[in-house]
């Protein structure tokens, strides 16, 4: 696993605990929360840019099943603006991340 892949699973992780404790009331991420963090994770390992990954927000190929898809869209609408606050370094490599790569032709 590349720094990359690593920093964008801690800022998955840090996003979903995140959404999990203000929408399900827990500390730790619960069953569905989890499943969907060990998906999006799989999901990453597995993507066909690799190197040059944009964020799935921007990336031509979304190869999120449609339930993940719906999940992720919730927990990034919660999680995403405030990030800034909980988590600013990572939310500031996202930025950059996000501005940085164009997905590929």
């Amino acid at each position: 696993m590349t720094l990359r892949e690593k920093i964008n699973a801690k800022t998955t992780k840090s996003m979903v605990q995140m959404y999990c404790r203000h929408k399900h009331g827990h500390h730790i991420p619960c069953d569905d929360c989890l499943n969907f963090l060990q998906y999006a994770n799989k999901r990453l390992l597995k993507c066909r840019y690799a190197k040059f990954k944009p964020v799935c927000q921007k990336c031509k190929t979304h190869c999120y099943s449609k339930k993940y898809k719906q999940m992720a869209k919730e927990i990034m609408s919660y999680a995403g603006p405030r990030m800034i606050y909980k988590h600013p370094l990572l939310a500031i490599y996202h930025l950059y991340e996000k501005y940085r790569f164009n997905c590929p032709d």
